[in-house]
């Protein structure tokens, strides 16, 4: 039998962002220097040898512009995906959370328990949000099979990404903890058409366990 190697996908979540704490859906705002050296960190040990085939990146410049210095850096080539921009918030874009959690708190309750069932007010429906994203990742697991992936993206991006590959319902995506520059890895399998997902790692640089942990 013939040995299809694996695709390896990691998820990098961007760092922090000017802003404050916002809904950022769309809102195209830049990293921090905070963010910038959150993301560093987060690739700090494979600074050396990195291992990537290809990097893929939102489009939005919280990640588009840390994925061409990486590009620069690394000399691995960079692209952008418009599938893997994050979820649009609607009336919530760009607004603080907190006033938004004062004016709107049936809502954001509402959104927080059922993110399927009560989207924000105009924004993406979380069902229209999974199916883009998902597209995305089809075209890469068909472009990019049997290579290894570094995808600068969203926290929204990473739970509907983590959520398919795992079977977990699309509406407890928000019990995944995914911090800035947070870096999770799953490897991914290939029989035919059919994929058996691997979680290798998740959020590895955040615990305090962890010998990378670098808080």
């Amino acid at each position: 039998m013939k040995y299809n190697p694996p695709t390896i996908l990691d998820l990098l979540r961007h760092g922090e962002c000017h802003g404050d704490d916002i809904y950022r859906g769309h809102t195209d705002v830049e990293l921090t220097d905070t963010g910038w050296q959150q993301m560093r960190n987060a690739l700090n040990s494979y600074k050396k040898n990195p291992p990537w085939d290809q990097i893929v990146s939102s489009p939005l410049k919280r990640c588009q512009v840390f994925s061409t210095w990486l590009e620069k850096n690394t000399r691995i080539n960079a692209t952008t995906l418009l599938e893997l921009k994050e979820m649009n918030f609607g009336d919530w874009e760009g607004q603080r959370r907190r006033d938004i959690w004062h004016s709107q708190r049936d809502r954001v309750k509402n959104f927080l328990d059922d993110p399927v069932k009560y989207p924000p007010p105009g924004g993406e429906d979380l069902n229209t949000f999974q199916q883009r994203v998902l597209t995305g990742l089809r075209l890469l697991l068909n472009q990019y099979r049997g290579k290894h992936l570094l995808m600068v993206q969203h926290g929204g991006t990473m739970r509907i990404i983590l959520a398919h590959l795992l079977h977990m319902p699309l509406d407890k995506i928000h019990r995944l903890d995914v911090p800035f520059a947070t870096l999770s890895r799953i490897k991914i399998f290939h029989e035919g058409e059919k994929i058996y997902p691997l979680l290798i790692f998740h959020n590895r640089l955040h615990d305090p366990a962890s010998k990378t942990s670098q808080e």
